[in-house]
């Protein structure tokens, strides 16, 4: 038998993992048809400072935006018009209108995966896991906002009117593509403000 001296250990410090967030984003861009977007981002990090985003993004009505949106104050002249509106949109919302039921959206119309690597001198890969459409715009949208962001896991989903999509072989017009373009800026800066340290 063997008696060895054992020092005693000291424990390894636990590092607390922070709970997922979820914030919710109304994005306008700029398009006559599809002006407003509601953004869903789960938050989640690790206990080694790792951080992903699952980003969600579905086109809405303006009058869901509206009843999503905080109300400006009124002056008392305007009381009943904007109480009436507040009371449609409050109907709306809880599903008590003679309206008939429509899908609001669908979770993986497009469906995308990217992973940025750790150095700044390698490139983000994507793949698209789901797309409805022959082109497959979460692809590159999640690679180009996982790299502006240095992001390690980007998970994005779009749910975007096929009238603002591209199709093959035909050209997209001048005001669907801007509006694209900033839809893609407004998610990017909701993610960029979601991985933001709040301001105490």
């Amino acid at each position: 038998m063997t008696d060895t001296a054992s020092t005693p250990s000291t424990p390894t410090p636990v590092t607390a993992i922070k709970s997922p967030t979820i914030t919710n984003h109304i994005l306008t861009i700029p398009h006559r048809q599809y002006p407003h977007f509601l953004t869903q981002i789960i938050h989640l990090s690790s206990s080694t400072a790792q951080q992903s985003l699952f980003v969600h993004c579905t086109s809405i009505s303006p009058s869901q935006a509206h009843s999503l949106l905080p109300s400006p104050s009124v002056s008392p002249s305007l009381e009943t018009p904007t109480e009436d509106a507040e009371l449609q949109a409050a109907l709306l919302a809880a599903g008590r209108t003679s309206q008939p039921t429509t899908l609001l959206g669908n979770l993986s119309s497009d469906f995308a995966l990217a992973i940025s690597p750790p150095s700044p001198s390698a490139f983000p890969s994507s793949t698209s896991i789901h797309s409805s459409s022959n082109i497959s715009l979460a692809n590159s949208m999640s690679k180009r906002i996982a790299l502006k962001l240095s992001l390690p896991q980007l998970l994005l989903s779009l749910d975007i009117p096929p009238a603002l999509l591209p199709s093959a072989g035909q050209l997209q017009s001048s005001a669907n593509s801007t509006a694209l373009l900033g839809l893609e800026k407004a998610i990017r800066d909701a993610c960029a403000s979601t991985l933001s340290p709040p301001h105490t």
